[in-house]
């Protein structure tokens, strides 16, 4: 799929994002992030396009669609070097672990969830979520900040879910190994009851920008 992305991805102006939807063959519909996570079909509006250019955000267009994350360049780069510094894997699993925090939170380290009874973005319930809590309190972070909520992450994965952090380290540095690692971590670290349909749309969104949005920008630095 390289050749979908002859393109650097990068983050463009309004102009630029109407320039390239006017040559595309079908553009009737926008792919968006979803306030409470996930992927979802909306009407394409100017304050649509408006919203990805005044956010800054990483986005794509493929087959006629516009997919966005909720991260910047930046914010996309810090967050995977972190995740692959500290778990030591590669590109394509940390590209799988941050695709699963799109969906969970979008990225919204203050988001509750089901009524309050999940919280953060991994939206933690019961006793996670007061793991969690205890950890950063113990740590001099936030419980509400996204520093002591990814270091949390890797604390919970190496400790206590050892069986998907080892299926996440071994994947290969490919687009297969990107999908593979969004399956390994919606399926044995956030555990739905429906892991397979659960994580469709995730492997998707893997594949089609986050994987190769980060291949990118490592080729720029």
């Amino acid at each position: 799929m390289m050749e979908l992305f002859s393109k650097r991805l990068q983050i463009r102006t309004l102009v630029l994002l109407v320039c390239a939807l006017l040559v595309s063959p079908v553009w009737g519909a926008v792919s968006a992030c979803a306030e409470d996570g996930g992927m979802m079909t909306v009407a394409a509006t100017d304050e649509d396009l408006e919203q990805i250019a005044l956010s800054q955000c990483v986005f794509t267009i493929y087959d006629g669609e516009i997919y966005w994350m909720s991260l910047t360049e930046d914010e996309l780069w810090e967050y995977a070097q972190y995740l692959k510094s500290e778990l030591n894997i590669n590109t394509a699993a940390a590209a799988g672990i941050l695709v699963n925090l799109e969906f969970e939170s979008g990225f919204d380290s203050e988001k509750e969830g089901d009524g309050g009874a999940a919280y953060g973005i991994c939206q933690w319930r019961g006793e996670r979520w007061t793991q969690m809590v205890s950890f950063c309190l113990d740590n001099g972070y936030s419980p509400s900040s996204m520093e002591g909520q990814l270091a949390f992450l890797v604390h919970d994965l190496q400790e206590n879910y050892i069986y998907p952090y080892d299926l996440i380290r071994m994947v290969s540095d490919t687009w297969d190994g990107a999908t593979d690692a969004a399956y390994y971590f919606c399926a044995y670290y956030e555990a739905p009851s429906d892991p397979d349909a659960e994580s469709a749309d995730r492997l998707a969104l893997c594949d089609i920008l986050y994987y190769p949005a980060l291949v990118e920008l490592e080729e720029s630095f």
